[in-house]
C-alpha cells in the first residue's frame, strides 16, 4: 500500500483575470515564432505581483497545487438571484490553458524549477460575485509517498 502526505509550502495570489494560453504565432518573412503582447503583458505583471511572495529557493520537488481561477463576471451574467456568489465559468477559453498561463508564470517567477515536477493539480474557475476582484489563488503542497506493508 502506498501512503502519501502533503506538507504546505506556500499560498499565492495573482490579481486580474487569468488568460488562456494562446497558441503561438508564426512571422512568415523572419521565420520567427512569438505569443501576442497581451498576453506577454500579463505574464510580465503577474511575475512582478508573484516575485514578493515568494524570498525561498525555487521549489524542486514532487508537489501538488490547487488553483482557483474567479474571472470578472460581465453584466449580462448577473442575475438578482446569483449577483452575491461566484458562478462556475463554462465558457470562454479552456481551463488547461488557463492552468498553463498560470504554471509558466510560476516558473518565470522562480518559484518553480520546472512545471515537470507537479504531480498533481486540482483547479477550478469561476464567474466572480458582485464586489469580488478578478484574480487567481496558488496553494502549493509537497507530497511525499511511501510504501507501507
Amino acid at each position: 500500500m502506498i501512503v502519501s502526505k502533503e506538507s504546505f509550502l506556500g499560498e499565492f495570489w495573482i490579481k486580474g483575470d487569468i488568460p488562456s494560453h494562446p497558441r503561438p504565432r508564426f512571422n512568415r518573412h523572419s521565420g520567427r515564432v512569438y505569443l501576442p503582447q497581451k498576453y506577454m503583458d500579463w505574464k510580465k505583471d503577474s511575475v512582478i505581483q508573484l516575485q514578493p511572495q515568494w524570498k525561498k529557493e525555487p521549489i524542486d520537488g514532487c508537489i501538488a497545487i490547487s488553483l482557483s481561477i474567479v474571472h470578472t463576471r460581465p453584466q449580462s451574467r448577473f442575475r438578482k438571484s446569483n449577483q452575491d456568489f461566484r458562478i462556475p465559468k463554462i465558457t470562454g477559453g479552456d481551463l488547461d490553458n488557463e492552468i498553463k498561463s498560470v504554471l509558466d508564470v510560476l516558473v518565470d517567477a522562480q518559484i518553480l524549477t520546472d512545471d515537470r515536477i507537479i504531480w498533481e493539480i486540482r483547479a477550478q474557475r469561476f464567474w466572480s460575485a458582485k464586489d469580488d476582484p478578478a484574480h487567481c489563488w496558488i496553494q502549493i503542497s509537497e507530497k511525499t509517498s511511501q510504501w507501507k506493508q
